[in-house]
């Protein structure tokens, strides 16, 4: 496996100057203040004198910081770059690749409140014969998740319609029952927003990579006294661990690699661990957004197709030009690469042993995530991109 860190600080207001600080890593850090520093980023260039080279290049002395002559400072802008600066300088060096952030989060370890009231998807025609059906019954003949659905979004609702209106006054707290695979009962709350549709908000998130069972109460009965099958029942398949991803962004955007990449992201997010000398406690989990899978895949379709490995493009860009470009107004930007190695289990496994990547990937100042992967022969270009919204 390869990998390849980059640090860059960059200050701009009327003036813009960019500190080229010797270090054995690269690794870059952006930040957007609202007025007057629109940008930070430093960076950081590599002290070995070789080219790089597809094989890791480690180093563990960490040589010292210097002023560039003839650069002078504001004194206010000196302090909050030497702020800065002892900040990165606690994550040590590496030879991976990373882009560094702070955050604004107050409490990390704990998730953003879930809504419940998340809009529920809208349901879609059930096939003939997938489902029991009746015309002396009362029939489902819409359903999100339906029969068989995969990757169902671990916080979408349910949305059941049905062929007829249903009786006034019906207890809504028993017309479904959902259950795992292991036969517990989920717990959530149940809305009748039109007369032939129902609505299960689940309490808390669905359980990844998991089936549930939708069972329609038996005794359930429409406005003309039709009753549903007593065998109506189906089953559907939550997503990997994309945590609040919505299912409009999982259809759009995301394929099943993307889901384990982003997945392991928030398995290791999720336990503290150590990132080289400096413990990381857990964090809160990330979601998925198809503006930085853009930049990233970008990213990585650039090297394979001009056969380098670098955070700068082949266009000069980094990544903070590159987020920019696809439209995404970022606060907090970064990027973790890899190469030579084949799946998302190989990929974690170095990024996280590598200090550098691993607080990025630890990082609280994150939100957001996106990936890209692409190949050339036998060479394997992994992008992974970390942000949030200003």
């Amino acid at each position: 496996m390869w990998q390849h860190t980059d640090n860059s600080l960059r200050m701009e207001n009327h003036k813009s100057a960019t500190l080229n600080l010797p270090i054995s890593i690269k690794n870059a850090y952006s930040q957007r203040e609202a007025a007057p520093f629109a940008h930070l980023q430093m960076e950081m260039k590599h002290m070995n004198n070789s080219k790089i080279h597809p094989a890791i290049q480690l180093s563990n002395k960490c040589p010292a910081f210097v002023k560039p002559a003839g650069y002078h400072l504001p004194l206010r802008l000196f302090r909050l770059m030497a702020v800065i600066l002892a900040l990165i300088l606690g994550s040590g060096c590496d030879s991976g690749s990373s882009d560094k952030t702070s955050s604004r989060v107050t409490n990390p370890g704990t998730p953003p409140p879930w809504n419940p009231n998340i809009p529920a998807p809208t349901p879609q025609p059930i096939p003939d014969e997938t489902l029991p059906r009746n015309d002396q019954e009362l029939n489902v003949i819409a359903a999100f998740p339906g029969p068989g659905e995969p990757r169902v979004a671990l916080i979408s609702p349910i949305t059941i319609e049905f062929d007829d209106a249903l009786i006034s006054g019906i207890d809504l707290a028993t017309a479904l029952t959902i259950r795992s695979s292991d036969n517990k009962s989920v717990d959530g709350t149940i809305s009748q927003p039109d007369l032939d549709r129902l609505v299960f908000h689940p309490k808390d998130l669905w359980n990844p990579k998991t089936t549930y069972t939708i069972q329609v109460n038996p005794a359930l009965m429409s406005a003309r006294g039709l009753k549903v099958n007593a065998q109506l029942r189906w089953q559907f398949i939550t997503a990997a661990d994309v945590y609040t991803t919505p299912q409009r962004v999982i259809d759009e955007c995301m394929s099943e690699l993307d889901e384990e990449m982003l997945a392991a992201v928030n398995q290791a997010r999720s336990t503290a661990r150590s990132c080289g000398s400096k413990a990381q406690p857990a964090v809160a989990k990330l979601t998925w957004n198809c503006l930085l899978q853009e930049a990233a895949i970008i990213h990585s379709d650039d090297m394979a197709a001009h056969n380098f490995f670098e955070h700068i493009g082949s266009d000069g860009s980094r990544v903070s030009d590159r987020v920019t470009r696809t439209g995404y107004n970022w606060h907090y930007v970064g990027e973790n690469l890899a190469g030579n190695v084949s799946t998302v289990t190989q990929a974690m496994s170095g990024l996280l042993n590598s200090p550098g990547h691993c607080e990025n990937i630890m990082s609280k100042n994150f939100t957001e995530f996106g990936f890209g992967f692409a190949r050339s022969g036998n060479r394997t270009y992994w992008t992974q991109v970390f942000a949030t919204h200003f």
